[in-house]
């Protein structure tokens, strides 16, 4: 559900919230890549730049209100990926 550039979006936010409404005590958050390089599919969150704080912190924010936790996943698509991860 992220944006084209890995961006938490208000959907995002929306579904992660009726998810700590709900009483989950913790959420594990899709993975996100942690290189641009190293995204596996259009949609995947990413988490490799610092523009993309404010929006982790709007998500958890949302999770926490419910007394939720929340965790990250980091990921690398590797041979997944459609680039050359010889670039890195």
């Amino acid at each position: 559900m992220a944006g084209p550039e890995g961006e938490v979006t208000p959907a995002m936010l929306g579904f992660y919230e009726a998810i700590a409404r709900g009483g989950a005590a913790c959420i594990f958050l899709g993975h996100a890549f942690v290189h641009p390089l190293g995204k596996a599919s259009p949609k995947m969150t990413g988490i490799h730049d610092d523009r993309l704080i404010p929006g982790f912190r709007s998500l958890a924010d949302v999770i926490h209100r419910h007394d939720c936790f929340v965790f990250a996943q980091i990921n690398h698509g590797g041979s997944r990926i459609q680039g050359d991860v010889r670039s890195l």
